[in-house]
Parts: C-alpha cells; sequence; structure tokens
C-alpha cells in the first residue's frame, strides 16, 4: 500500500540581498593606504584577512560611512557585511 504525503507550505518572506545591501555599495579607495569609504551600506562589517581571522569590526550606520584600517599591514582583505542575517563579501587591498 502506498501512503501520499502532502508537503506543507508556510509562509516564508524571502528578502533580496540587493534590498539590504544597495546595489550602489561602493568601497573606495581600493586599493586603500589608511581609510577606506564604504557607501550604500548598513548593518556589520567584519575585516578578515587572508589567513580567515577577522582583524576589525563596526557597525556601519551612516550610509557614506569612513573606516580607518591604519593598524592593518599591506595584503588582501575580505569585508563581510552583514544585515539581517544576510551577508555580502568583497575583496579589498589595502596597499
Amino acid at each position: 500500500m502506498t501512503k501520499t504525503v502532502t508537503p506543507r507550505v508556510s509562509n516564508v518572506a524571502v528578502t533580496n540581498v540587493e534590498e539590504l545591501f544597495a546595489s550602489t555599495l561602493n568601497i573606495y579607495p581600493n586599493p586603500f593606504a589608511g581609510e577606506v569609504r564604504i557607501t550604500g551600506a548598513t548593518g556589520t562589517l567584519q575585516v578578515i584577512n587572508v589567513a580567515g581571522a577577522v582583524v576589525h569590526v563596526q557597525k556601519i550606520t551612516n550610509p557614506n560611512e569612513t573606516v580607518n584600517l591604519e593598524h592593518l599591514p599591506s595584503g588582501v582583505y575580505i569585508f563581510r557585511f552583514e544585515n539581517d542575517g544576510n551577508t555580502r563579501t568583497e575583496r579589498v587591498v589595502k596597499e
């Protein structure tokens, strides 16, 4: 005897990541020397080095935020933005 299973469907709100991180997200200059300007993002920024260590965390509250990263050595970093459980990453180089 075969039993038929009817799946239950729940109402799930799907949020487009582009709505949380504006398509106009800009990180400049890239490469940068000490400070970097971020526009079009809100939420939390984590700066991650090539070894995978989080080396800087900052709350982004201003649509035109300046982040001081003079304390970091030259190299490649991943900027990980998180907002409402969604993430976006960008590659950035420090001279």
